[in-house]
């Protein structure tokens, strides 16, 4: 209860001293601040709340819905895109607003509920070593053909600066060679007989990090190291080492220093290491924490701009060619992991996300493509509109709910627990991420984990 007594008071202390602007977009961001952090409170009281979905759920909506927009508002820094509006308060303000209803669907309808945890019923087959090491095999040719195709390391890390179309079509591919860090982290969970002291949990986990740059995380992708040693951290939590506060708190230190070096490498490859290049991002007046929160943990924004250009819905210029996608870009994520499915896109002629937040941003007047995430309720406004967003909000409430209950079912010693780290970090793409990310991290980070468990296990014998 202090910290929902306290947040208010400080911030309308920050008000009063002119370090946050005084608007009206103020008060719905301080209510989607004090709700969300109420159930944050509420979930963290409970045991083991970091196998909690909902921890996950309202820790990210916290940052998206309150932690962004004042960062947003205090330095009254945006989107860079033309046309850009003569005051951006009514459409932050419209933005909170909706942000607001949806945590307030949220908080209806995201309670626990009594399951009963279902006995254990899968155990490890006795070659389960051996499967585990083909999985690996295999997915270290495949990556190994990946750097070969790129021309070695430093071939793969140039052509992400130079040519980044290289990897395009290369999705599915991706999810076998990028699968390695996974089944090595089965393979210590499962194979290691007593619990670590505090060197061998941080040689693992450095270990694990130089795996994961390995397996994909010189591409430029972030998300695929971050989440994944959220993923490690989690399991070796429950089954290797107890995680102290302190360590946490330095984990949390790497992550931070981790996604700004990523920034840079991201936005100029192995050009960052330039002073001139890198420098370019001091343009901005927010620090590296606070780029990383408005830029990776929030789609705040984003959909305030979007929200401006579908409400003004100018009639000339470069934004006359924009048309709502009516679903379309959910039935392309959908298809594009289907066997087959790209013949029917093709064949009607669907279109991508991509698409359609070009045509919204840039129009026929450009050549610039968009890559900006949009979220679940940014794509819905492309596909809908935004007099509807409130129905991604509900669909997302079912999903959450059906999800923690499938995560209270099954027990610590069961084989298939170990799917859970990778299913709870999978979770917030459904908060930040569009479906066609969703769908990928879904089967790169729980669908391939899921296999590779069933695989090496069978059910016990009744």
């Amino acid at each position: 209860m202090t910290v929902l007594i306290l947040l208010p008071i400080i911030f309308v202390l920050l008000l009063a001293f002119g370090v946050l602007p005084f608007s009206v977009a103020c008060i719905p961001i301080l209510l989607c601040g004090e709700l969300a952090t109420a159930q944050l409170i509420k979930t963290i009281k409970q045991k083991d709340f970091l196998l909690n979905v909902y921890f996950y759920v309202w820790a990210f909506i916290i940052i998206s819905t309150f932690i962004a927009p004042c960062i947003n508002l205090y330095h009254d820094e945006w989107v860079s895109y033309w046309p850009q509006p003569n005051s951006w308060v009514p459409y932050a303000f419209w933005t909170s607003m909706m942000y607001l209803v949806g945590i307030i669907i949220w908080s209806i309808m995201l309670k626990e509920e009594e399951k009963p945890i279902k006995p254990s019923h899968r155990v490890l087959k006795p070659n389960w070593k051996i499967i585990l090491i083909i999985f690996m095999l295999v997915s270290l040719v495949a990556q190994l053909y990946v750097y070969y195709r790129a021309g070695g390391v430093l071939g793969y890390m140039k052509r992400f600066t130079d040519n980044p179309e290289f990897f395009e079509g290369m999705g599915l591919f991706f999810i076998l060679s990028e699968s390695f860090p996974y089944f090595f982290l089965i393979f210590i969970v499962l194979n290691t007989k007593r619990r670590l002291n505090r060197g061998q949990f941080l040689l693992l986990i450095l270990v694990l990090f130089i795996i994961t740059l390995f397996f994909g995380g010189l591409k430029g992708s972030r998300s695929n190291t971050i989440l994944f040693m959220v993923i490690a951290v989690i399991a070796i939590n429950e089954y290797l080492y107890r995680i102290k506060m302190l360590e946490i708190a330095a984990l949390l230190v790497g992550f931070f220093v981790f996604m700004y070096v990523g920034r840079l490498y991201k936005d100029y490859g192995v050009n960052m290491i330039y002073e001139e290049e890198s420098a370019s991002l001091s343009g901005s007046s927010m620090n590296s924490t606070e780029l990383v929160i408005v830029g990776d943990l929030s789609r705040y924004a984003i959909n305030a701009y979007q929200l401006f250009l579908m409400r003004e819905n100018p009639k000339h210029g470069i934004h006359s060619t924009f048309q709502k996608a009516h679903g379309q870009t959910y039935l392309w994520g959908l298809l594009t992991f289907i066997p087959g499915g790209s013949m029917i896109v093709n064949k009607y002629h669907l279109k991508s996300r991509t698409y359609y937040a070009t045509e919204l941003f840039f129009g026929n007047q450009s050549d610039r493509k968009s890559t900006r995430i949009l979220g679940p309720m940014g794509e819905w406004f492309i596909n809908f509109g935004y007099l509807t967003f409130f129905i991604p909000y509900i669909i997302l409430g079912y999903a959450f709910r059906y999800f923690r209950n499938l995560t209270k079912e099954i027990p610590k010693n069961d084989i298939m627990f170990l799917v859970i780290p990778s299913f709870l970090t999978w979770l917030p793409q459904l908060v930040l991420s569009d479906f066609s990310n969703i769908m990928f991290f879904f089967v790169k980070r729980v669908f391939i984990v899921w296999i590779a468990l069933r695989s090496i296990s069978q059910k016990t014998q009744m």
